[in-house]
């Protein structure tokens, strides 16, 4: 009995001890498995910013090229209405101390100019009451977000590109300069998001999206609120900010937007100067890799 006994110890032991290796190798695996497949699509989302990246900035290198093209002759309301801008002047060197944009300024020096920059209230104004109303944009706090006590955005961002024109001695005698409010260009984000993710959507929510921030504030973006509208006004969260405007670093980890967790990559915008203005951000909704992993691990 007592051989019989021990035996039965030794096998119930020896079952119990494959029994926790097999769950072990379970766990292990399915966790190896899941950092797989999390690391594949956030190095893939590394790819989409770069993407992202060039498509943004090839709307200032549009505008150079266009303005390369366009006979100094030519009629600017026609021209501004072909090219999309918002805004087309030609500045003359008695109208410098007026002159706010530090793009036309670099212009005025010689040098052709593109760059984002930052356009105040009164600038706004200045422009128009449409161009001010574009820009203008409620500010909504979302869970997880910077701190902002602003209740209304009241500049915008822009892209713009300043070309200087010379007389026969070489000085400049005016510089032609031209841009787009970014605030609210839904058309710029969707044809970043139809490019890398195409229009997609999962169980209701975009899978893949894209907003411009202008310094915490989305203004434009397809990321949507709980009331399936574009979330423009919302901040960008706490950690992020730190991050990417603060110190200037590339984000690229998982993040709370708005109302889902996604995997993103979140890239400064800077002005001339090079201080970061606002942020370019791209990012894939978290929850289809989640699903992915539970039917792997369920079998």
């Amino acid at each position: 009995m007592r051989t019989q006994s021990l035996k039965t110890r030794i096998l119930s032991s020896s079952l119990i001890s494959i029994l926790i290796f097999s769950v072990a190798v379970l766990i292990l695996g399915s966790r190896i498995i899941k950092d797989d497949i999390i690391a594949r699509a956030q190095k893939q989302v590394r790819n989409d910013l770069f993407i992202a990246h060039s498509v943004y900035y090839g709307e200032i290198e549009a505008i150079r090229t266009a303005f390369n093209l366009v006979p100094l002759a030519a009629d600017l309301a026609k021209v501004k209405q072909n090219l999309g801008l918002d805004y087309l002047y030609v500045v003359k060197p008695e109208d410098i101390k007026r002159v706010r944009s530090e793009i036309v300024l670099a212009a005025f020096k010689g040098r052709p100019t593109g760059a984002n920059r930052i356009i105040r209230k009164e600038e706004l104004l200045e422009m128009g009451a449409d161009i001010y109303s574009k820009a203008e944009i409620e500010v909504r706090p979302t869970p997880k977000s910077h701190p902002n006590s602003q209740t209304v955005l009241d500049k915008a961002m822009a892209i713009g590109y300043a070309m200087p024109v010379f007389d026969g001695q070489g000085k400049v005698t005016e510089v032609i300069y031209g841009g787009k409010i970014l605030n609210r260009d839904f058309a710029l984000v969707d044809k970043i998001r139809n490019l890398v993710f195409e229009d997609k959507f999962y169980k209701g929510k975009p899978l893949g999206t894209v907003t411009i921030f202008l310094d915490d504030i989305r203004i434009a973006t397809n990321v949507l609120n709980n009331d399936n509208q574009r979330a423009i006004g919302t901040v960008v969260s706490d950690k992020v900010y730190k991050k990417v405007v603060e110190e200037g670093s590339l984000w690229l980890d998982r993040a709370f937007v708005v109302t889902d967790w996604y995997l993103t990559a979140y890239e400064p915008i800077k002005n001339i100067k090079g201080t970061v203005i606002g942020i370019l951000y791209v990012g894939v909704l978290e929850k289809p890799f989640k699903d992915l992993e539970k039917k792997i691990f369920l079998g």
